[in-house]
């Protein structure tokens, strides 16, 4: 570990950046990517629930809105 620390601090900031670019590289080969098919479909599910969850707050807001007023005009 002090050997590393000791190595890293004799190398300039351009061979560093020079090196982490290279190991993005690397691991950007092992990457595996989805198809387009699985794409679309798990953006359309994100789409449906971050429909589904609007739709929920929006009738959470509404009734808390309804409790409320009924609070300060009947209580």
């Amino acid at each position: 570990m002090a050997k590393e620390a000791a190595v890293s601090e004799k190398t300039g900031v351009v061979a560093r950046v020079r090196s982490f670019f290279h190991e993005v590289k690397v691991e950007m080969r092992k990457v595996t990517w989805p198809a387009k098919d699985e794409v679309r479909s798990s953006t359309s599910v994100v789409l449906f629930l971050l429909c589904l969850m609007a739709v929920i707050i929006g009738v959470y807001d509404k009734l808390s809105e309804v409790f409320v007023w009924l609070l300060l005009r009947f209580g």
